[in-house]
């Protein structure tokens, strides 16, 4: 599973405002290479405590999320690993770390370590979506109808497509109009399939190139700052033996950073769609609407509720 409330975008500014350099493309580097779960280890102001052979606890208490490694010709303590082992854990938030027996080959010594973090500590997944539950718009009834459940991980990236009913209609909505125009996937994702380029002058990110050789898809992202409050995003998506199909966001903020709207252009820049956000009192983000707009005339048509994880939900999924 992964993460978020957030259809406001502070990790992607914060990503922006920390980079710099040419506008060359780079490859988004793995921002945690000792990771082994996505369960999610947000900042923490206590010691990581070291477990040794042994003095595991209670199975069902924990949750693995890292595997560290420290290594050293001989002359190097074992106290020095162990030090170097726990200042990855601390800088990888972790709870404790469980000490493996050490190896060593020839004149190399290795300790390895698995991060954990208690379940006990984890009173921050109700911060995060267990499912967005879409619903499409029957005009007959005049009523949304549910046809489909979104799972997504801690990214906010759905990896797990729930069917309501007979058929792939609720696949073939999220594909076309969810995932397609999902802030989250455009700006966010961070996946080795991304490229970015940087504004010479700002440092900031004004391009984004997302490229699958496996499907043949590929997506260029630019981004437009000028227009604050808005992000203008200038979208253009192909695939193996199709043109190129060119669209246009336009991203409305709040003053808290949360996106209260976004519109979807064509490439002659009429406006075919527009999503409307909902947040609750503590800025959680509680459904959005999808409209298809035909000139002045705007029609329901998508609409995502989500739903969070809730206390004791981490003893029954993880």
């Amino acid at each position: 599973m992964k993460t978020d409330s957030r259809c406001y975008l502070p990790s992607f500014f914060m990503i922006v405002l920390l980079l710099s350099g040419c506008g060359a493309t780079k490859r988004y580097p793995h921002p945690d290479p000792y990771r082994i779960s996505d369960f999610p280890t947000p900042p923490q102001n206590y010691e990581v405590s070291i477990l040794f052979p042994g003095e595991e606890p209670e199975k069902g208490t924990y949750i693995k999320t890292h595997f560290f490694e420290a290594q050293s010709f001989y002359g190097s303590s074992y106290a020095q690993l162990l030090e170097r082992i726990r200042s990855k854990a601390t800088a990888s938030n972790v709870d404790a770390i469980m000490v493996l027996a050490p190896e060593a080959y020839e004149e190399l010594k290795i300790l390895t370590a698995v991060g954990i973090k208690y379940k006990s500590n984890a009173d921050y997944l109700t911060d995060y979506r267990l499912v967005d539950q879409l619903y499409f718009y029957d005009q007959e009834k005049e009523e949304f109808v549910h046809v489909a459940n979104l799972y997504p991980d801690f990214n906010n990236l759905i990896f797990s497509i729930e069917n309501m009913g007979e058929g792939q209609r609720g696949t073939h909505l999220y594909n076309q109009y969810i995932r397609k125009y999902s802030i989250s996937f455009l700006l966010e994702d961070e996946s080795m399939n991304w490229r970015y380029g940087l504004n010479h002058t700002t440092g900031l990110i004004n391009s984004r190139q997302y490229i699958n050789r496996e499907n043949g898809t590929r997506i260029r992202v630019r981004i437009n700052y000028s227009q604050k409050p808005l992000i203008q995003l200038d979208v253009r998506y192909s695939f193996r033996n199709a043109l190129p199909e060119k669209k246009r966001i336009m991203i409305v903020y709040n003053d808290y950073d949360q996106i209260i709207e976004k519109r979807i252009y064509d490439e002659n820049l009429v406006a075919r769609l527009k999503e409307v956000f909902t947040y609750d009192d503590e800025g959680k983000l509680l459904n959005s609407i999808y409209y298809r707009i035909n000139g002045n005339k705007e029609t329901p048509f998508l609409k995502t509720s989500y739903i969070y994880f809730s206390e004791g939900d981490i003893y029954e999924y993880f």
